[in-house]
């Protein structure tokens, strides 16, 4: 028999331990038989888990196994006395000789040896969107073979037929958020603001890259306004390096994209019938209330321009209330329309009344 390599030693220890953990114990004898396994070899593995990990590799993987020979050590104490108290004589419980038989019992202190779990379709179809989502993104090449597997629970055709798209940034514009993130390397924007409805050139420390709401965020510092901006990838016109490669610190929390974007704007509330509320998208509410066949939510505006838009996509059953003033938005809906119909050549009633065509 050949000798078994590191690799057939690791993936015995990774097998022996969870069964090992799931009984109350076991002789060396009978898991060596069961697994195949040298008893020796095998017990030397194991002690060698005894001994803990290193600090910084953490708890949550620490392993404990007692081994009881049946014997009791000279003094008349046996081998699982407390190590703590120095009256017990206590001596290494692993200091036995392989050949007595000694029993092993097996505690696992997490989660990463437990039986994987059994997930239903529903259940897989759901990491596979998720997954999906992250597949052809630069730096998560590692989670195509997971997603070929969970495909293939699910059949033929499902990777063809589960695509994901948040939203339209472009691969390059990814790519580049990412590697400056990871290297701490400022970035020059030329950045559309739906705010503002106007393109401005930025200069940003970037310190996280995030997809919320199915779009992506590039987070950090903005040295045009020294505060925290928060920059949807999709509206990145142009993306180029401004600086050395960690010439800034990140700090250790970085706010969510969607939890300041309107911080301190105008409180608008809509009333909107309930299959209207998609209109909503998915900007951060303040709060949303379900009257019968309505929706009433509140939620801050974004800008002057943001708001002009907004009122335009309402349904003729949707009213506008800005909270601040307790005043009508329509007046505010009827103006913006206009200015839309004389862009484009068309005059008459901006509810739609009479419109013509010039």
């Amino acid at each position: 028999m050949s000798r078994p390599t590191t690799s057939d030693r690791v993936e015995l220890i990774l097998s022996v331990v969870p069964w090992l953990a799931d009984r109350d114990g076991a002789r060396l004898s009978e898991i060596a038989a069961h697994f195949g396994a040298d008893p020796v070899a095998l017990f030397r593995d194991l002690r060698s888990l005894s001994a803990g990990p290193e600090p910084e590799v953490g708890f949550y993987i620490q392993i404990s196994i007692e081994v009881d020979d049946g014997h009791d050590d000279d003094d008349g104490h046996d081998d699982l006395d407390d190590p703590d108290d120095p009256e017990a004589g206590w001596n290494d419980p692993w200091d036995v000789d392989p050949s007595s038989d000694p029993v092993l019992t097996a505690q696992v202190h997490d989660y990463y040896f437990r039986a994987p779990p059994q997930l239903d379709q529903a259940e897989v179809l759901s990491l596979l969107v998720a997954g999906a989502a992250y597949r052809d993104i630069p730096g998560f090449e590692a989670l195509r073979p997971a997603l070929d597997k969970l495909a293939a629970a699910l059949g033929p055709g499902a990777a063809r037929a589960v695509q994901v798209d948040l939203g339209r940034s472009r691969a390059e514009t990814l790519a580049l958020a990412r590697e400056a993130v990871g290297s701490r390397t400022p970035l020059a924007l030329t950045y559309y603001s739906s705010g503002r409805d106007e393109v401005s050139g930025r200069t940003v420390e970037p310190w996280a890259l995030r997809s919320r709401g199915g779009r992506w965020y590039l987070s950090g510092h903005c040295r045009d306004t020294d505060d925290l901006r928060h920059f949807r990838v999709d509206r990145i016109l142009e993306a180029g390096p401004a600086g050395d490669p960690g010439s800034f610190t990140v700090p250790e929390v970085v706010e969510e994209p969607l939890t300041g974007l309107a911080e301190g704007g105008q409180l608008v509330e809509l009333d909107m019938p309930a299959e209207d509320a998609w209109m909503l998208g998915s900007d951060p509410l303040e709060s949303r209330v379900e009257r019968d066949d309505r929706v009433v939510a509140v939620m801050r505006s974004h800008g002057e321009a943001w708001l002009d838009r907004l009122l335009l996509t309402l349904g003729p059953g949707a009213a506008a209330v800005d909270l601040g003033t307790g005043a009508s938005l329509a007046p505010r809906r009827a103006a913006a329309a206009r200015r839309v119909l004389a862009r484009y050549g068309a005059v008459g009633d901006p509810a739609g009344q009479g419109i013509r065509s010039n």
